[in-house]
């Protein structure tokens, strides 16, 4: 299931399943697209939950950058340290703001490898 919340400076999804995978990154694609606003100024994607993610799910967030503009900042925040694996393993931090949980201001998109835990 995908939750989608649009606040006062970002709009907000949380991806409240185990697997970002083959089964539901269809249904995410379709669902950013139905819901997303036109004027969109960031986009901050709870990964709390999520323990896997395969090809298929890193193609729907490769989507996100695709639909929307530059600069437009995107974040996934609260990612596990296998999920990160994955995203720094692909240089998507060239790409995403990642984080490991720790708050960190949306509107700074720049990120260093060698800030990454471990």
């Amino acid at each position: 299931m995908f939750q989608f919340q649009t606040g006062s400076n970002a709009f907000q999804i949380i991806v409240d399943e185990e697997r970002f995978d083959i089964s539901n990154a269809h249904r995410f694609r379709h669902e950013f697209d139905a819901l997303c606003p036109d004027d969109i100024q960031s986009v901050d994607i709870d990964f709390t939950r999520v323990e896997l993610i395969d090809s298929s799910g890193v193609g729907a967030l490769l989507n996100i950058r695709k639909r929307i503009h530059l600069p437009t900042p995107v974040a996934l925040r609260n990612s596990c340290p296998s999920v990160l694996g994955v995203l720094q393993t692909m240089r998507l931090h060239r790409v995403f703001q990642l984080d490991d949980g720790l708050p960190t201001p949306l509107q700074d998109t720049r990120f260093d490898l060698d800030q990454l835990p471990g």
